[in-house]
């Protein structure tokens, strides 16, 4: 079995690790390699003192800095790569959304992937930690992303949108950019067809998600809500991961799930089989994982076009996508239209959960992977 040098920030044995999807990808990936992490970073004295300065020091006055994109804070990590590399006879490297951990990199013997659901480019201004970054920010951060295209095998991303950004903003090789669709992050793949109860109960139950309210467009998500209740609809809304302050007869709110504690991935299972809609009409997002866990459950989404959710969600067969300037009646126009024409939304379930099948799972990704290597996997 190969052996694969996994890099991340986070350790992939914790399940929360990049929302999960860090553990989920480690957990795919060991599957048909054997796999090891580089375990947490020690730093020096001395490496901390050049990185604390290079981090906080050199941006008074100047703007923000992005994170780790900091050309001194990622030639540190990158030797400590090396060091990790050296220690074993690996046939992989798999640098998973740590660009500023990979990007200088000095074994150029060993293929290395790359993985992220976007680019540096993508991200500006876009994401809150990417907003008013000062113009060294900006150049560094741009430098780190090209030299890890340049240096990488093979890179693949959740998106088109990212992999357009890879190609047409960094020039990187279109021969070695891929675009394969995440997965769910949940226990099982075997979902099969489920239409709630509520169809007959007439209740329209739209399903929001999410710890960002503001940025995810809850405020627009209550909004639909109240245009399908005057609209004579008998609507609820519930809200799973944030604690708005909002009162309001028709709104549920569950501050937090951890789908690591089965009672709570219970409830998590619950709410997303009986809910009618997922609705998520974000202002900025890369590619939600909760897109793939609703098509497992066959719940359509509602959201708008904006980062690479189109990738994701394909128009009319496991959702719908909006400009980012749609009104609450406008999606309320698409909603009640299918709400008042059950067959229809039945088909779209359907569809959404074959979206799923075909495409939104782990299982698609590992085959789709496995093939990009070229690699035959031990246990197929």
């Amino acid at each position: 079995m190969k052996k694969i040098a996994f890099i991340s920030q986070d350790n992939p044995n914790d399940k929360r690790a990049w929302s999960g999807t860090a553990h989920t990808i480690f957990m795919t990936l060991k599957k048909d390699f054997d796999v090891y992490w580089h375990g947490k970073i020690e730093l020096s004295k001395s490496e901390k003192a050049s990185l604390f300065f290079n981090k906080y020091v050199n941006k008074i006055g100047k703007g923000r800095l992005a994170n780790e994109r900091n050309l001194e804070i990622s030639k540190v990590y990158s030797s400590k790569m090396d060091e990790f590399i050296a220690s074993q006879d690996f046939d992989y490297i798999f640098v998973c959304a740590v660009p500023f951990m990979g990007a200088f990199i000095k074994n150029t013997t060993i293929p290395m992937i790359y993985l992220n659901d976007a680019t540096f480019e993508n991200m500006i201004d876009f994401y809150a930690p990417f907003m008013g970054l000062s113009k060294k920010g900006i150049k560094e951060g741009h430098e780190i992303e090209r030299a890890l295209l340049k240096r990488a095998s093979k890179v693949v991303y959740s998106s088109q949108w990212a992999v357009d950004s890879a190609v047409n903003y960094y020039n990187a090789d279109k021969n070695k950019v891929s675009f394969i669709d995440f997965g769910a992050n949940l226990p099982l793949e075997d979902y099969t067809e489920n239409i709630p109860s509520e169809y007959v109960n007439n209740k329209c139950r739209l399903l929001f998600s999410g710890v960002d309210w503001k940025r995810k467009g809850g405020e627009t998500a209550l909004a639909i809500t109240r245009e399908l209740t005057k609209r004579g609809i008998n609507t609820e809304l519930v809200i799973i991961g944030c604690n708005p302050s909002i009162r309001d007869k028709n709104v549920t709110i569950i501050p937090f799930l951890n789908k690591n504690i089965k009672k709570d991935l219970e409830l998590f299972t619950k709410y997303f089989k009986n809910s009618t809609f997922f609705v998520l009409p974000t202002v900025a997002d890369c590619t939600p994982i909760v897109f793939s866990e609703s098509g497992a459950y066959s719940l359509p989404v509602i959201t708008t076009k904006v980062g690479g959710t189109e990738s994701v969600i394909l128009e009319g067969k496991n959702g719908y996508t909006f400009d980012l300037n749609a009104t609450p009646s406008e999606y309320a126009d698409t909603i009640e239209k299918l709400w008042n024409d059950k067959e229809k939304l039945i088909s779209l379930r359907k569809a959404s959960l074959n979206e799923y099948h075909s495409r939104l799972n782990w299982g698609i990704w590992r085959k789709k992977f496995n093939e990009l290597l070229n690699y035959e996997s031990s246990n197929h």
